[in-house]
């Protein structure tokens, strides 16, 4: 099975590390800046509020019992590719 059969047809995959892990919706979200795609955190181009929020996931496919930490590093993909 590949990613397109079911229904990611170009993911990008990133490694990044949490900025933020206080999500105002309680749904256990963080904001991570992913090394090469976004501007390092001392340009002062993206600060980290106006970073996108990433839903973690655990080996089981399933959402994550364990939030992140911040300043820990991630894997992730953002599922429409570099849209």
């Amino acid at each position: 099975m590949s990613f397109s059969d079911v229904g990611f047809a170009n993911p990008l995959f990133f490694v990044g590390i949490v900025e933020d892990n206080v999500d105002p919706i309680n749904s256990g979200r963080v904001r991570v800046r992913a090394f090469g795609l976004h501007p390092s955190y001392k340009s002062g181009d993206l600060p980290a509020s106006d970073l996108p929020w990433a839903v973690p996931v655990n080996g089981s496919y399933g959402g994550s019992s364990q939030i992140p930490r911040v300043t820990e590093w991630v894997f992730g993909f953002f599922a429409d590719g570099r849209d």
